[in-house]
């Protein structure tokens, strides 16, 4: 597929479900926009351009992790589990900062 050709929606549907190129592609076209002016665009807009950002992230990592970070199973060391488990603890803080989970229970 010609990602250069797709619509923002369309990078952002395959970005959900889970294309890191797209995700990628569409991170790219956010950072060259520039940051948006707050007084031209409103909340749900602002919203938007957040969210789309972050599934970027999400398909990145989740290709990254997916792959070891690109080392084979054999060439794993200690140093890539301490890596790993430094990852883990910043994804729990994020997934219970958004479930209301761990320190952020209600």
């Amino acid at each position: 597929m010609d990602y250069s050709m797709a619509s923002d929606s369309r990078l952002r549907d395959l970005a959900q479900a889970g294309d890191a190129h797209a995700g990628a592609v569409l991170a790219s076209r956010i950072r060259e926009l520039g940051p948006s002016k707050p007084a031209k665009r409103g909340a749900a807009e602002a919203y938007m351009e957040h969210h789309q950002a972050s599934l970027a992230l999400l398909a990145r990592i989740t290709e990254t992790i997916a792959n070891h970070d690109g080392a084979p199973a054999e060439d794993l060391h200690w140093g890539h589990v301490g890596d790993i488990a430094s990852v883990r603890g910043a994804l729990q803080a994020i997934s219970d900062q958004i479930h209301h989970e761990g320190e952020h229970a209600e």
